[in-house]
């Protein structure tokens, strides 16, 4: 379940070829002027020590796209490049000469990470134009949902959609035969293209291009294949200098599937627990804004990642940067940088106190405070005690729905509600991608994000109640909040009463937040407005 950070600069980008639905790839050699065949291209087998000449012969040259495939799933486009790959892979000295972007992993800055921004070419995707939109859109929202980051289509760059674009981060382009490529952060403004060819039978099944695209966004944040680690695999890179970022993930949405060691039998690609920690991780989680019951206003200031609390109209700074927080009653929590410790603010000063050794992921879990360990299992935190019990194994989310706590399992098959004592679950039914807990319902959505339904409280059924968002936020009292897909309009969801349905409230924001009050962030991601509950968004401020 976890993600890899690359840390060295020049980094080999990962294609998911056809061969993904396949049992394997198999081995091609070819020169410059040969042509990639239909079904795959591929080249197999852990990476041994080889020569350059050796490992040049293994290329496939795409000659359509311009650039020679490394490994099945890697572009190459110069001589330069090639020789760079090799160097940090297969020669004997490769990872122990390989220039670091100083001692830091290779991830946006905070002044990028909330702003990456893309086009997408028209002329390159033709009739499939709209659904890449929209694939694009529900990918994203899988990787907003789970850390500090944010895609930004900017369709006014469309109409000139090239790696030339210096007023995007990357271009969304069409190559033959590939099913998708992307990038590293590190990498130059040339070579930032995600690239996908569209299969006609994507059309009817929209969660396997999200997922190709979710898996393809993963490198852009600066990721690696997980497969990589699986000792005696042919997948496995023995000399790979990407380093660990929780352990090794057989589900992981960046394992391949017909590698040896994945556990993950739908067919599909989707973010895991560790995915979600592990970015977490690196980017933080995605609360930037919150407010205690009284109405404390806490707040994250983009451009050092510090915690700042309003009072009046003055921010005060009371932590430096941690991995996340969150408000629990009058009370403020956080979990430390790296996988932290769980602290509790004092309320007054930058005075914080250890309540809790470890941890992966903080979440409120049915009036309490939850941690994963490092196995992914669940503690609750008894606060009058001091004291954390394990309640339950490791999910792919978890949620909240007023006192209740909800567990989605960790191959996304089925929900499970908390019993309140002890490790005791209850199935509830349901196959999703997300949960989203209000104060008085569990929602959750499909596995192909496009429909979000309610659970009836009992039983094992739920109703659809939407279609597709962005993100899905409950605020203070009954209602549910959506982000549009394009992220450029608010709406309120009520299941009864004189307004209830759908309602618009509110127009483009970057994200929702807020337990007592409803909170979203401007589109430049850092102004802070709040919403009365009827009609009304107020200014907050930014730290």
């Amino acid at each position: 379940m976890p993600l890899t950070a690359r840390s060295r600069p020049e980094i080999a980008v990962g294609l998911l070829l056809t061969c993904l639905s396949l049992a394997g790839c198999y081995a091609a050699e070819a020169e410059e002027g040969d042509t990639v065949p239909d079904e795959v291209v591929a080249t197999a087998g852990p990476r041994p020590l080889v020569s350059y000449e050796e490992f040049r012969k293994t290329l496939v040259w795409a000659p359509s796209e311009g650039f020679w495939v490394a490994e099945g799933d890697i572009p190459l486009r110069s001589e330069e490049r090639i020789r760079k790959f090799y160097e940090d892979h297969y020669s004997p000295s490769g990872a122990l000469t390989v220039t670091r972007i100083g001692s830091s992993n290779n991830i946006w800055s905070r002044a990028d990470r909330l702003n990456l921004t893309y086009c997408i070419s028209p002329s390159a995707f033709g009739a499939d134009y709209n659904r890449v939109v929209d694939a694009m859109h529900q990918a994203a929202a899988g990787w907003e949902n789970a850390a500090n980051v944010r895609f930004v289509h900017v369709v006014a760059e469309d109409t000139n959609c090239t790696n030339a674009n210096n007023n995007v981060k990357f271009n969304v382009t069409s190559p033959a035969r590939l099913d998708g490529s992307a990038f590293y952060p590190d990498w130059p403004r040339n070579e930032r293209e995600l690239a996908l060819t569209w299969d006609p039978d994507w059309s009817t099944n929209p969660r396997v291009p999200i997922g190709v695209i979710m898996h393809e966004l993963g490198h852009v944040l600066g990721f690696d294949h997980e497969h990589i680690h699986v000792p005696g695999s042919w997948c496995e890179d023995p000399t790979s200098t990407s380093q660990l970022v929780t352990g090794y993930d057989s589900l992981s949405i960046m394992h391949y599937l017909h590698c040896d060691g994945s556990t993950n039998t739908t067919g599909n690609f989707f973010l895991t627990q560790r995915d979600i920690e592990g970015a977490q991780a690196l980017y933080e989680a995605p609360t930037n804004v919150d407010s205690t019951g009284m109405g404390v206003v806490y707040a994250r200031k983009q451009s050092t990642g510090d915690i700042y609390k309003k009072s009046g109209s003055t921010w005060t700074k009371v932590s430096g940067p941690v991995q996340a927080f969150l408000t629990h009653g009058n009370d403020v929590y956080a979990l430390q940088s790296n996988f932290g410790n769980v602290i509790k603010y004092s309320g007054s000063g930058t005075t914080w106190t250890t309540v809790g050794g470890s941890s992966n992921q903080i979440f409120l879990c049915g009036g309490f405070v939850c941690a994963t360990n490092t196995n992914g299992e669940v503690f609750r935190y008894f606060d009058g005690t001091n004291t954390w019990s394990k309640i339950g194994d490791p999910g792919a989310k978890f949620a909240t729905a007023g006192s209740d706590l909800f567990g989605l399992t960790p191959n996304q098959n089925d929900v499970f509600r908390y019993n309140g004592s002890g490790t005791s679950w209850t199935d509830v039914g349901g196959t999703f991608a997300d949960l989203i807990g209000s104060q008085t319902a569990m929602y959750g959505l499909t596995q192909d994000r496009q429909s979000l339904q309610k659970y009836s409280g009992s039983g094992t059924t739920w109703t659809t109640i939407g279609g597709p968002g962005r993100q899905w936020h409950a605020g203070a009292g009954v209602a549910l909040y959506a982000l549009a897909p394009n992220s450029g309009a608010i709406y309120r969801y009520l299941s009864s009463g004189p307004a209830a349905g759908w309602l618009q409230v509110g127009d483009a924001a970057a994200r929702l937040y807020g337990q007592f009050r409803l909170f979203a962030t401007a589109p430049n991601a850092e102004d802070i407005w709040a919403f009365d509950g009827i009609s009304t968004w107020n200014f907050v401020g930014k730290p």
